[in-house]
């Protein structure tokens, strides 16, 4: 397995909190939300998290996790480790969790009272559909709405670690 989810799975059980802007709410072991949990169990694992482009910040919310790290990762390719997005509207990432395999994602549900857990993305998405409001502009259409392999920055590009 990967490390990031050998990380991640120590933190089953942990407490989950609703998202509320960055801060040092949502990102401590006292509860996760869904970004919170993604970016401790990351910076645990030793890899860098970028910061916010033109701001000290280091990356946080689940849309920048998805604009921010990582290279995109087609579904056939996915691996333990990988980052699995989802939205509620078709707009943005609006949650995230980290792939295990065989189907399944550990992650912080997001909201009070819940608990870091392990779940099947078929299931997650049957039962977080995206909620289409007429006028909105749509760019997904289906959930998960991308995966993200997360790297440590090295300088080369990441084609060039991949044997052909």
């Amino acid at each position: 397995m990967s490390k990031l989810v050998d990380i991640a799975l120590e933190y089953e059980g942990f407490p989950s909190v609703r998202y509320v802007e960055p801060g040092n709410l949502g990102n401590t072991q006292k509860a996760f939300d869904c970004s919170g949990f993604v970016q401790w169990v990351i910076l645990k694992s030793g890899i860098c998290v970028p910061k916010v482009p033109n701001t000290d910040r280091i990356i946080r919310r689940s849309e920048e996790f998805f604009d921010f790290l990582g290279f995109a990762i087609h579904e056939p390719a996915v691996q333990p480790g990988d980052l699995v997005f989802f939205s509620k509207n078709g707009c943005r990432p609006s949650h995230l969790g980290i792939y295990i395999g065989d189907g399944n994602m550990i992650h912080s549900p997001g909201m009070d009272g819940k608990k870091v857990c392990i779940r099947s993305i078929d299931d997650f998405c049957k039962k977080n559909k995206l909620r289409l409001k007429e006028g909105n502009l749509q760019i997904y259409f289906d959930n998960p709405i991308g995966y993200k392999r997360v790297t440590s920055p090295s300088g080369v590009r990441y084609q060039t670690t991949f044997v052909i």
